[in-house]
């Protein structure tokens, strides 16, 4: 069985330049944000079951400190989905 890895990388609004009306730039909601990530964690653990049954277990909300003392020294993972590899 072949593995698979898939990532979607989202930048932190914090990130984001303040809004500017005149450009048509808003920054997003944070509760838009939130509720998007809960969907996505509720669709992922339902293809983890429909396709490996109970054999997965997914992590939401992990923060990853990379490169302390720098400008940006965390990264965050919304969701990590482990499955046991097959491979021995």
């Amino acid at each position: 069985m072949a593995a698979l890895f898939c990532a979607y990388v989202s930048f932190n609004d914090k990130l984001l330049p303040d809004a500017d009306p005149s450009k048509g730039r808003t920054p997003p909601s944070r509760d838009r944000g939130e509720e998007g990530e809960r969907q996505v964690s509720a669709e992922l653990r339902w293809h983890l079951a429909r396709l490996c049954g109970d054999d997965w277990l997914v992590l939401d909300g992990l923060i990853l400190i990379h490169a302390p003392g720098s400008t940006f020294p965390t990264a965050e993972i919304d969701h990590l989905a482990i499955r046991p590899s097959e491979f021995s």
